[in-house]
């Protein structure tokens, strides 16, 4: 009997073992989840006899984890009815006016809100304005509605003591009292369009632009929609070819296709210059901007002054953006594809600038002295500049000025007519600084990668891959240069900087 009940009190160890995970080999316990805090929404209302409000409960664990609760309902005093007492939403009934507290509680763990029931009349508290907010352009109407909402939340009627302002000048409303009225979007800015009575007042934001004219749906030709558009207005063109060279002078203007992002609406919208003058000719003073963005621009030729400059896009002392564009096909004596002069600025962005041809100088681009240009993110490839002496070329840029040039791939440009120089740039003077650029198998008699004149000029290059370029990759006549590091020399002939 003894050795029996040996046996047994082992066997009930061993069962214990096992279940407690004595020596690490058990599971661990598990943390019990205890409800710790109970939250109503809303916080807290104010409602009239009569109305109805549902309530919810939120439970949280100590650990602040989402519970599923039913909590029991209660009223501090007898100010209505619920739906339901027990219940993870009830209804609250208000029947009779005064000031309680609803509790919900599981165990004893509650939570409150505030309720207050009154007889008060309705007055008005709040006033908003709809829509609340409108983009017009200039000349465009909007009609606006103020909605008035008592203490009770309620919609209350508005009369005509209601007043309509509008801040910033940008416009005027019609009539200016009542609970309606129309804005009429007369300067670009934004401002406010205000309904108030007395000090309660509501307000809808207004953004007024300048017009966006269209061709051929609003004018036939460009010029047209041009002359039309107000200073810092936009003129957007349709697909199609426009057999139109024009002009923008004096004035702020944005000129582009239907949608620029599109490269099948870029290849689609053609302005061309019918080899007759420049395609696109902008001009005035400093204070104008324009920007030309998302059209293919060909067939442009150079006719400015004895110089003939500019064969797809003109710039004269204006600032311009040239942004998405193809620029193909053109051809001038200075600056086929593009020309800046009179000392105009240009960022030139994110363009396929290829197969334009000069004369002398600057096949894709030229900058004259004065200018100052920045080139991002370009494709310059298979331009020309058939200039033969020593300071002609730059058969995809000519520089006489400064520029900077970052992440543009200038490949397979040419100045390769008798002593021209600098394939792919030439910089005849000034400060150019060129960054993560591809430049590679272009050709010169001297620098087929990039031409540096004169004692007066510096190139700074970083982060550039020099190529298979012909006649060196950089040939330096008497010019600074400054290697920032990271550039990559490979395959250029007779070899990758002169001297």
């Amino acid at each position: 009997m003894q050795r029996q009940r040996r046996y047994w009190t082992i066997v009930l160890l061993v069962i214990a073992i096992s279940l407690t995970g004595c020596g690490g080999g058990g599971e661990s316990s598990k943390t019990v989840s205890v409800l710790t805090t109970i939250t109503i929404n809303p916080a807290s209302v104010s409602v009239k006899p009569g109305d109805t409000q549902e309530f919810t409960v939120i439970g949280k664990d100590q650990n602040g984890e989402f519970m599923s609760i039913t909590p029991t309902w209660n009223l501090s005093e007898p100010l209505g009815t619920f739906s339901s007492t027990k219940a993870s939403a009830t209804t609250f009934t208000a029947e009779t006016s005064g000031n309680g507290t609803i509790t919900a509680t599981v165990g004893a763990v509650s939570g409150s809100v505030t309720v207050t029931v009154t007889t008060d009349p309705p007055v008005l508290t709040t006033i908003s304005v709809d829509p609340p907010t409108a983009s017009l352009s200039t000349g465009e109407s909007q009609v606006f509605t103020a909605v008035g909402k008592d203490q009770y939340g309620s919609t209350i009627p508005l009369a005509d003591t209601l007043v309509w302002t509008v801040t910033a000048g940008i416009g005027t409303v019609s009539p200016n009292t009542g609970p309606s009225a129309t804005f009429t979007a007369s300067t670009a800015g934004s401002g406010q369009v205000t309904a108030a009575v007395e000090s309660i007042s509501g307000s809808a934001n207004v953004t007024i632009s300048t017009p966006r004219l269209r061709v051929p749906e609003d004018y036939a030709n460009i010029q047209a929609a041009i002359e039309a558009a107000p200073d810092g207005g936009t003129v957007i063109l349709s697909q199609g070819t426009h057999d139109e060279c024009i002009v923008i002078e004096n004035k702020s203007l944005t000129l582009r296709s239907a949608d620029p992002d599109d490269e099948a609406v870029v290849a689609a919208t053609v302005i061309s210059g019918n080899n007759i003058s420049p395609a696109i000719i902008i001009k005035g003073d400093r204070s104008n901007t324009v920007t030309i963005e998302g059209f293919t621009i060909t067939q442009g030729k150079g006719s400015i002054d004895s110089n003939y400059y500019g064969g797809g896009i003109y710039i004269d002392t204006v600032s311009a953006t040239i942004r998405k564009n193809i620029i193909s096909g053109n051809s001038a004596n200075q600056g086929a594809g593009i020309a800046v002069v009179n000392n105009g600025w240009a960022t030139i962005e994110f363009n396929e600038i290829i197969n334009n041809t000069a004369d002398l100088n600057g096949g894709g681009i030229y900058g004259a002295a004065g200018c100052y240009l920045i080139v991002n993110n370009n494709t310059i490839s298979g331009n020309r500049a058939n200039g033969k002496y020593f300071w002609n070329g730059g058969g995809g840029i000519f520089l006489n000025t400064s520029a900077e040039l970052n992440n543009n791939t200038i490949t397979e440009n040419h100045a390769t007519n008798g002593a021209g120089s600098g394939g792919g740039i030439h910089v005849e003077a000034g400060r150019l600084e060129v960054n993560n650029c591809t430049i590679s198998s272009n050709a010169s008699g001297y620098g087929g990668g990039i031409f540096v004149h004169n004692n007066t000029s510096l190139l700074l290059s970083s982060q550039t891959e020099y190529s298979n370029n012909s006649s060196y990759a950089i040939y330096l006549s008497g010019a600074g240069h400054s290697d920032e590091g990271g550039n990559n020399f490979s395959g250029n002939a007779p070899g990758n900087i002169y001297p």
